[in-house]
């Protein structure tokens, strides 16, 4: 991760960005709801382990293991409600959560 200037922009820190606007949605749409199993506290870094981009896309059975295992398996609901794919990607399943359901543009 680029430090602070992977969100911010250096000098003007409240200046918007698209990665600030990434994860405000990331913590309005998903971090907040969520909780590691067991009942702990999700930040970033819980996820990303220092890296802004972790998911590649290209191989999708490698990617639904990867949620699965990261996601799903490893985090709860923090209002005890069931826990799955639908709980981000909608019912029928939208892959493109940023996009089409979180109305956020590409970069």
């Amino acid at each position: 991760m680029k430090g602070c200037t992977g969100c911010h922009v250096e000098g003007d820190y409240k200046a918007p960005t698209h990665n600030k606007e990434m994860a405000s949605a990331m913590w309005t749409h998903f971090v907040r709801d969520l909780r590691a199993k067991g009942g702990g506290a999700l930040f970033c870094d819980s996820c990303h382990q220092g890296k802004q981009k972790l998911l590649v896309r290209a191989d999708k059975k490698a990617l639904s293991l990867f949620m699965r295992a990261n996601y799903e398996e490893k985090l709860e609901r923090a209002n005890k409600k069931e826990h799955s794919c639908e709980t981000c990607h909608s019912d029928p399943f939208e892959g493109k959560i940023f996009t089409t359901l979180w109305k956020i543009g590409p970069t």
